[in-house]
């Protein structure tokens, strides 16, 4: 990667779980799926993580954000708002739709209470996390691998975090999660970038009803 030093702090800006856009607050199917037992120590964490990171990000979302990427950078606002709206449809429950909205609709909010981007710029019901991610990278000159870069570490981050909280998993424990999950994020990068768009998909079914269940979930420490 090539950023100069001012867009790579803005990039660790953006991914910071100091941002205040409410990832923090939600498990994205996590949680049901640690009350259940599907997931319950280290190792079952971890693979539950990296199988959302393959199945999922990697073949959903950095492909679209790849074309959001590229219809922005030349101008094309319609084929980009189209592209999250895409993304949108694509998420497997309720709970992860409404997410990605409110995720979406706080950062525009926030780089408008900061003067980066104009909060009426983009349709609010076709206003993905990922649409504003990428507009402020654009306007950061974060190129798109770094872009995708900072989208994936900031996902990856919030989910050892969830799993810290609802596993009995100490800070020792979360780091040798992220070690490990950290070499797979080039691999994941360089497959999802490369995925045609008519491949473009999500096969995470365990991760979509997790994340329906949630919902009804009696007892909760994270949003649904």
């Amino acid at each position: 990667m090539n950023t100069n030093s001012t867009a790579l702090l803005q990039l660790m800006r953006l991914s910071s779980p100091s941002l205040p856009v409410g990832t923090y607050s939600y498990s994205q199917g996590l949680e049901y799926a640690c009350n259940v037992g599907w997931v319950k120590d280290e190792k079952t964490a971890s693979n539950w993580v990296k199988g959302v990171l393959h199945h999922g990000i990697e073949s959903l979302d950095v492909p679209i954000i790849r074309e959001i990427f590229h219809a922005l950078t030349v101008g094309d606002q319609k084929q980009a708002v189209w592209w999250s709206s895409y993304l949108l449809a694509s998420r497997e429950s309720y709970e992860l739709r409404l997410q990605d909205k409110q995720q979406g609709l706080a950062l525009i909010k926030l780089l408008n209470d900061i003067k980066i981007l104009d909060a009426g710029e983009f349709p609010e019901d076709e206003m993905s996390y990922a649409l504003i991610f990428v507009t402020a990278s654009i306007k950061w000159e974060i190129s798109l691998e770094e872009c995708v870069h900072g989208y994936i570490w900031s996902w990856l981050e919030n989910q050892v975090t969830s799993a810290m909280k609802l596993l009995p998993l100490g800070q020792t424990s979360g780091q040798r999660m992220l070690s490990e999950l950290i070499s797979e994020i080039p691999e994941a990068i360089s497959c999802g970038l490369s995925i045609p768009n008519d491949k473009i998909c999500s096969t995470c079914y365990g991760y979509g009803i997790a994340s329906a269940l949630h919902e009804t979930q009696y007892t909760r420490l994270f949003r649904s």
